[in-house]
């Protein structure tokens, strides 16, 4: 059975039911926030946690995965990594490196936070939340030192969608999958991007 992780996964009831058809497969464990917060009042989906594998999840520098090494085939993560310190960023992609099966990927969407057209605020979301706040936005990302710290964990980086120095726009997430995905685990989840939610993000694949 394909073993795949939904990491920092916030809480489910946020997503859309064209995610959730996807999400909802017994084959995810997902990892995310213990209580559901929603101070914008946005619309919500109901989500029975009774049926899913969901686990409340917060990472620090010097945390261990509480799995096996070479245990998951598929690993995605949407808009958490920019909610850590870059060193907790780096201990983190040390551990998804050792989770991993080989040939697994860990598909990681961020804010692209400067060099797209309208960078992202400094300290997003807002004076209003402090550094140590889980909301905060810790570190901001682009392909370069996304795929700088992915590397250093030993991933190989296949980028997917992201803005350049020179402000061009790489977009291939409609050409999915990619020739470099050819041979990797988890085929379905490699051709999918339904479930991504904010499209217009910083998508990058690291493959153990």
């Amino acid at each position: 059975m394909i073993k795949r992780l939904h990491l920092g996964a916030s809480r489910l009831e946020k997503l859309t039911n064209p995610q959730l058809t996807i999400f909802l497969e017994r084959s995810w464990l997902h990892l995310g926030e213990d209580k559901l917060e929603n101070p914008n009042n946005k619309p919500l989906t109901y989500v029975d946690y009774s049926k899913i594998n969901f686990r409340p999840f917060y990472f620090k520098k010097g945390d261990k995965l509480d799995f096996e090494s070479n245990y998951f085939d598929h690993i995605f993560s949407e808009h958490f990594f920019e909610h850590l310190f870059l060193d907790e960023s780096m201990d983190l992609a040390k551990e998804i490196y050792r989770i991993l099966k080989t040939k697994g990927v860990m598909r990681t969407v961020v804010p692209d936070a400067d060099l797209r057209p309208i960078p992202e605020k400094v300290g997003f979301p807002g004076e209003q939340y402090t550094w140590e706040n889980q909301r905060k936005h810790k570190t901001r990302w682009s392909i370069y030192s996304l795929k700088l710290i992915l590397e250093l964990a030993g991933f190989e980086v296949i980028p997917i969608k992201y803005y350049d120095k020179k402000g061009y726009l790489y977009d291939k997430l409609d050409e999915l999958p990619l020739s470099n995905h050819n041979g990797l685990l988890d085929s379905q989840m490699l051709s999918e991007s339904k479930h991504i939610k904010r499209k217009n993000s910083l998508i990058v694949d690291a493959v153990k």
